[in-house]
This record gives structure tokens, C-alpha cells and sequence, in this order.
């Protein structure tokens, strides 16, 4: 499944403390600064719109606290308030003695970064409310500020030390955001109308302090990969990672005590978060994108992509074996599958490629769609022609069982687009029309547009103007329809100049 090159490297098998890993800017805290900015919206919209209903909300809480006990109330805050104390002092200490001044710094940086950010943002909505009613409320509590400072600084130091606590401690640190929110509840206080604005103001003031300090890529180690396969009964021997295009995860080739030689995928959180700010890039500008809902945790994402490959081998499309799936590291998955000897599609020399190598490409499409299965990324990256001449297809992450004809004919635009652009379209069309017969070749027409195509794709057919020329060809030898199919949705840019054209319309005289 890798292009030919240097052997792997020899594992060292260490129990010392591993090399530092290098400083990046994760996904991770991208996602992260979404949430929080959605939520600080939502929390600074209800504020303003419904500030009376809220401060309604409040009095019914402070009112209920009336048949409470005192003492209750009382003893309930001084345990929380022991419990916070007890948290912040101990993360500080235990970060100085194990020397661990960057997060030491990050997570202080945080909580610092959410005070600010919470008190310029509460500044700014009292300004701008419609009413001094919440002002009024501020007085009566004799609050300095809008929101709850603790709560946020809280939220934002767990956003930046969430990865690297470990599982154990992670039940704690979510317990940690219940104890400061339920402060504001035994209190009584202001804040118990702007929870979801001080959340907000955590998350995105902890995810922007981690992405401008950066933090440690958490990219498992080769250490780690041995463990991890060694736990299923796998020995590696040597491993190091592999230069080439593998959107969505992490990519290793690895030697095994027996003699055989593996294709490693790691996915890990930062490639979660990347796919799932894809998604949702792709849900936002495009219609009808037929994306499959994010699985729940990672572990099921590899377990989708383990039970595909699988599915597809047993029902004879030429695939990899797939030889192990486990975790690895603090959060992360891997599979691995045997490696082939050659090298992907988008490797090979173009004049090497004839059309009896195309024509075994689309009978593995024709074995995969028979089978009811979907690829949905048949760049040249995920096809793999084998030193003896066949043709192989690989990763199957995105891929989709039970699939509708949408999802196949664009399966088809995808091949037909990424093949005519490195092979060329004569070639590319006479020999899918031949293989998949016209009709089948015609209902993938629609889908050659810049926007179904993937971005590998897209570039090297020439966007717009090589989509709209390969629709003519396809057209041509199908007697089909060349117009594409309406896939975007209408952005901002769209409407600001629809918007001209029809004053200008109006202007005119139209």
C-alpha cells in the first residue's frame, strides 16, 4: 500500500521518558473554539432577548432556595469552594514537581485568558442591551461583572489539559465544571442566567490560548505502535512513517518478526477533529452531501472502516487484508492491513498506464458496486497498482454499505475525473463507458463540479472549466445530459450580489 523506498527503521523498544514530540496547532482546539464561540452567541443573544424571562428564572431559583435549609446551602458551597481550591492549588503543585512549566503556563495562561475575555465580553453586552433590567440585577448582587469568572477560567483550563490528564482523571475534571456551575446555583447569583455564555467564554478562551502557545502533537510514538500491536499478538520489528497522501490519518509502514510487512493507519483526536470540521464545512456550503452522521468516538470510526474492508474482501473486491485493529496511545486507534509491493495510482508514470490498466480499475469499481458499497474517495491516492500488474483498492474510512445510487454515480464522477486528468479523457471515458456500459456512466455526469469532486481531484482537472469539458465528453459518449447538478448552497457572497444585480435591475428600469 506504500510506494517503494528505504527500509524501516529498527524499533527501539524504550521504557524511558520519549523524545518531546514537536509543538503544532491542533484541530482539536479549532472544534473547540467553535463550540465555545457558538455557545458565547448563544449565551449573549438570550441576555438581550430574553433577559426578563431569565431574571424570571433566577428569582424561581432563589426562591426555591428559601426551603432549603441554611446550613445545607452553606456547608454545600464551603465543600465546593474546598473542592476548587484543592483542584487548582494541586494541578499547579504537581505540574512544578514533575517540571511541566509549558502546561504549567498554558493552563494558567487559560484561566487568565477566560477572566479577560469574560469581563471585556460582559462589558460589551451590557452596553448594547436593549434594557438596563440586567444591570439593575448586576446591583442587587452586588456582582462586579456579568458571568462567572470561576466557572469560566474552570471550563477553559480543562479545554487545554482535557488530552493530556489521562482517562482516569477525566471524570474528575468534567465533576470540576459541575462543582463551579453549581455554585452559581447554590448562590443564587447572577450567574445563573449566563451558564451558557461563561461555558462559551471558557472554551474559546482556553482553545485560543492553545492554538497561539501550540501544545505537543499527539501523534502516538513508535513505542507506542509496537505495544499496541503487541497486545494483539503482532511483533513488530521495525517501523517509521510513510510519505504518502493519507487524508484523515496518520500513515506507517512496519516490518513484523515473521517477515511481513504492514500498512499502519493511526487516527487519533486531531484527525477526528479535522474530519469533523470537514463535515461540517461540507453541511454548511453544500446541499444534499450525503455525509454519513459523525460516529459517536473513534473507536467506532476504525470499527466502520475495519468492517467495510472487510465486507468488501469477502464479497471479491481486491483489498488489503486487514490484520489487526487496536487502540493505541491515550486516545488513539490503528489498523493495520497487509502492504503491498508498488505504488498508488497517483504515483505512477502516466505513460505506463494503458487502457487495459485502466479497464481493471473499473471492474474493481464494478465488484465494489455490486456489492452495494460505496468508496467516496476514489482519488488516485486510494487506487494501488501492485508490482505484478493488478489493480487494488485501499481506504475504506469514508466508504458506505447499503448505498443509494447518489452515492455510486458519484463514485463514478470522482474516478472518471481524477483518471482524466492524469491519463487523459479519451482514454479515461471510451474505457469506463465500456466497463460500466453508458447509462451507468451517464447518471455520474451531474457530478462532475468542482464541488463534489474532491480537492486533490478538483486541482488537477482544471476546476470549473476541465469539469465542464469532461461533462461534454461524457455527454458525447452517452448521449447524456452535460449540465451539472445543483449542489451549492447559497453563500453570503451570492447573496450580497444578487442582491446589487437587482438594485442595479431596479435602478435601470427593468
Amino acid at each position: 500500500m506504500t510506494r517503494a523506498g528505504s527500509q524501516p527503521v529498527p524499533v527501539e523498544r524504550t521504557s524511558g521518558r520519549p523524545d518531546r514530540s514537536p509543538l503544532v496547532r491542533s484541530p482539536v482546539f479549532v472544534l473547540r473554539g467553535l463550540c465555545g464561540v457558538v455557545l458565547f452567541a448563544v449565551g449573549a443573544v438570550g441576555l438581550m432577548l430574553f433577559e426578563q424571562a431569565l431574571l424570571g428564572l433566577r428569582a424561581d431559583v432563589i426562591e426555591l432556595q428559601a426551603w432549603w435549609p441554611r446550613w445545607m446551602v452553606d456547608s454545600l458551597e464551603v465543600a465546593v469552594w474546598i473542592a476548587l481550591a484543592f483542584a487548582i492549588a494541586g494541578t499547579n503543585v504537581v505540574l512544578l514537581v514533575r517540571r511541566r512549566y509549558r502546561r504549567l503556563v498554558l493552563v494558567n495562561a487559560a484561566a487568565v485568558a477566560a477572566i479577560l475575555l469574560g469581563a471585556v465580553a460582559g462589558h460589551a453586552i451590557l452596553a448594547v442591551a436593549p434594557s438596563n433590567a440586567v444591570e439593575l440585577a448586576l446591583e442587587d448582587a452586588s456582582a462586579d461583572s456579568l458571568g462567572n469568572d470561576l466557572l469560566a477560567s474552570v471550563v477553559a483550563v480543562v479545554t487545554v489539559s482535557i488530552g493530556w490528564i489521562g482517562q482516569r482523571l477525566r471524570p474528575w475534571a468534567i465533576g470540576l465544571v459541575a462543582a463551579a456551575a453549581s455554585l452559581s446555583l447554590l448562590g443564587g447569583a447572577i450567574s445563573v442566567i449566563t451558564l451558557p455564555f461563561d461555558i462559551g467564554v471558557g472554551l474559546a478562551a482556553g482553545a485560543s490560548v492553545a492554538l497561539a502557545v501550540r501544545t505537543r502533537d499527539r501523534t502516538p510514538t513508535p513505542n507506542q505502535l509496537v505495544a499496541a500491536l503487541a497486545d494483539g499478538g503482532v511483533d513488530l520489528t521495525a517501523v517509521e512513517r510513510a510519505a504518502v497522501d493519507a487524508r484523515g490519518s496518520v500513515p506507517w509502514r512496519a516490518s513484523t518478526a515473521g517477515g511481513d510487512e504492514l500498512f499502519v493507519k493511526v487516527l487519533g483526536p486531531d484527525q477526528r477533529a479535522a474530519d469533523l470540521l470537514f463535515r461540517l464545512h461540507r453541511a454548511l456550503r453544500l446541499r444534499g452531501a450525503a455525509d454519513h452522521r459523525p460516529f459517536a468516538s473513534l473507536r467506532r470510526a476504525a470499527e466502520h472502516e475495519a468492517f467495510l474492508s472487510l465486507a468488501a474482501e469477502s464479497r471479491g473486491v481486491r483489498t488489503p487484508h486487514l490484520v489487526a485493529v487496536r487502540g493505541v496511545g491515550a486516545d488513539g486507534m490503528l489498523l493495520a492491513y497487509e502492504r503491498l509491493g508498488g505504488t498508488s495510482f497517483d504515483h505512477v508514470d502516466p505513460h505506463g498506464v494503458t487502457s487495459q490498466v485502466l479497464e481493471h480499475v473499473w471492474r474493481r469499481i464494478a465488484e465494489l458496486h455490486a456489492a452495494d458499497i460505496a468508496h467516496r474517495d476514489l482519488r488516485l491516492a486510494n487506487l494501488f497498482l501492485d508490482d505484478d500488474g493488478e489493480v487494488w483498492l485501499i481506504d475504506f474510512g469514508f466508504a458506505e454499505f447499503a448505498a443509494d445510487e447518489v452515492l455510486l454515480a458519484r463514485d463514478v464522477a470522482e474516478l472518471i475525473a481524477s483518471t482524466a486528468a492524469a491519463f487523459g479523457t479519451g482514454v479515461s471515458v471510451s474505457v469506463a463507458v465500456g466497463v460500466l456500459g453508458p447509462g451507468t456512466v451517464a447518471t455520474a455526469i451531474p457530478w462532475i463540479q468542482p464541488l463534489a469532486l474532491s480537492s486533490a481531484t478538483r486541482e488537477h482537472i482544471g476546476g470549473r472549466d476541465g469539469c465542464a469539458a469532461l461533462r461534454a465528453a461524457l455527454a458525447t459518449a452517452t448521449s447524456g445530459d452535460a449540465n451539472a447538478a445543483r449542489f451549492g448552497r447559497v453563500g453570503p457572497w451570492t447573496l450580497v450580489t444578487r442582491t446589487m444585480q437587482a438594485r442595479l435591475r431596479v435602478g435601470a428600469g427593468e
